[in-house]
């Protein structure tokens, strides 16, 4: 699937947005470590998703 490199990180951009409007709702619920820690955990699957898909 490696040819499919453009729609991979095409659709990592999309989650990020996705993961970004999750996590504004949610923080301004409850702010926090966990907070932190979802939006880290969040970048390093999309990173890891965009580069190794």
């Amino acid at each position: 699937m490696r040819g499919e490199a453009g729609g991979c990180s095409e659709v990592a951009v999309v989650r990020l947005a996705m993961a970004g409007e999750v996590l504004g709702k949610y923080r301004q619920v409850r702010r926090g470590p966990m907070v932190v820690l979802a939006m880290v955990v969040g970048a390093a699957i999309t990173v890891v998703a965009s580069s190794g898909a």
